[in-house]
């Protein structure tokens, strides 16, 4: 009876070394897939830190250039401003212009009936005199 019981105390020992050394397997497995998993979050995060501090640039970038833009769209507004000024001017400058052309050329027109008419009339008294002579 020792003797069974030995033996089955060494069966039972043989199969806890057993389960033990396959506990031991799975924990230096488990062990291994944490680190490594441990490794590639670091990784990760270390690559994700970098692509934060381009985009970052990117955007520091684009607002800068959204400011220039802003920048020279406001000049942009007040030139086209001041040229929509001077060319309101400049029309009104034309009109005043063509208005004292055309009152100019009334003023020729009337003032080329009056010697036309003071030729005729001229002319009327020559003839006049050369009958008379």
């Amino acid at each position: 009876m020792l003797r069974e019981n030995n033996e089955t105390l060494q069966t039972t020992l043989s199969k806890l070394t057993a389960q033990d050394d396959q506990k031991e397997k799975e924990l230096t497995l488990l062990r291994s897939r944490t680190s490594l998993s441990q490794q590639n979050w670091t990784k990760e995060r270390e690559d994700l830190t970098r692509a934060e501090a381009v985009l970052r640039k990117e955007y520091e970038a684009a607002r800068e250039a959204m400011q220039d833009w802003e920048v020279l769209a406001m000049e942009e507004r007040s030139i086209r401003q001041g040229l929509s000024e001077k060319v309101a001017d400049l029309e009104e400058q034309l009109a005043t212009v063509r208005d004292a052309h055309e009152r100019a050329a009334s003023e020729r027109d009337t003032q080329a009936n009056t010697v036309e008419g003071l030729q005729r009339a001229f002319q009327d008294i020559q003839e006049g005199k050369a009958v008379l002579d």
